[in-house]
């Protein structure tokens, strides 16, 4: 695409769409764009030895991946099944999060597991 400033590429990306989904604060998203955003989650992200222009996106990219786990499983804390599914998920990403694993030990210790 040519603009006043030269040209310009667009690339659209899984994590664009991601983030498009979930916005700045997963707090204010529909729940249904949180969930297809979660859905779209790879892990280990980018796969078993990340490219090196990732390295420095790695935390933020987790931080709102784990963010939007926390809201889904706020937002599910009727059906603890589906709340400890986006536990996991977020916990796939950063095991050390720790909302999140208290989010699935709590639900585990309801259970009974």
């Amino acid at each position: 695409m040519l603009t006043d400033a030269g040209y310009r590429i667009d690339i659209d990306s899984d994590w664009h769409r991601f983030a498009a989904l979930v916005g700045a604060d997963p707090s204010g998203a529909d729940t249904a764009a949180l969930i297809e955003a979660v859905e779209m989650v790879a892990v280990p992200l980018f796969g078993a030895q990340p490219p090196a222009w990732a390295a420095p996106h790695l935390p933020g990219m987790r931080e709102l991946i784990c963010r939007a786990c926390r809201e889904l499983s706020a937002r599910h804390a009727d059906d603890p099944g589906a709340a400890l599914q986006y536990a996991r998920i977020g916990l796939q990403v950063d095991p050390h999060d720790e909302e999140l694993v208290r989010i699935a030990n709590t639900i585990n210790g309801i259970a009974g597991e």
